[in-house]
């Protein structure tokens, strides 16, 4: 028989994941519920997916996000559904760049900018990886975070400019 913490953490990832399924209402134009939140107002991190998920839905499948960058300007409600308002900005070859809204009320609960490229195929360099062992190990990003935002960031350049 399964535990009573297994049951409820089943239906709390299920529940997770239903409000993570958006409702198309137009070619850019999206809707969904919030998951119930003590004080009702709406989890920014879910209101942040929901917006960065709107925007890969008007992109090519295989472009995945490379960017993003939200602000909360208002405290959404729980208890209400969110409509979110994806504006193409750009299809290039290597970038796709969207810009999302999330609104409740006609107010804006969320303003947020993406972008998303192709997957980048290759090696990564040698010594790097994406979580950072480089710096777990002990190196130089240890102790300077500014360091390995540095590396980070050439290495991410170097894969973009291999594409």
């Amino acid at each position: 028989m399964p535990h009573a913490e297994d049951i409820w953490a089943g239906e709390a990832v299920a529940s997770g994941m239903q409000v993570l399924d958006l409702r198309r209402l137009g070619d850019t134009s999206f809707e969904a519920d919030s998951l119930p939140m003590p004080g009702g107002r709406a989890y920014g991190g879910q209101v942040l997916a929901q917006a960065l998920l709107a925007a890969g839905h008007t992109v090519e499948a295989e472009r995945l996000m490379h960017s993003m960058h939200g602000y909360f300007l208002r405290p959404g409600d729980a208890s209400r559904p969110i409509t979110f308002e994806v504006e193409v900005l750009r299809d290039g070859r290597s970038f796709s760049a969207r810009r999302t809204h999330a609104f409740q009320d006609g107010q804006p609960i969320l303003s947020m900018i993406a972008s998303f490229q192709p997957a980048a195929g290759g090696p990564r360099p040698s010594g790097h990886d994406a979580r950072g062992s480089e710096a777990r190990r002990g190196g130089l990003g240890a102790r300077h975070p500014r360091a390995v935002r540095g590396r980070r960031s050439r290495r991410l350049l170097a894969e973009a400019h291999a594409f």
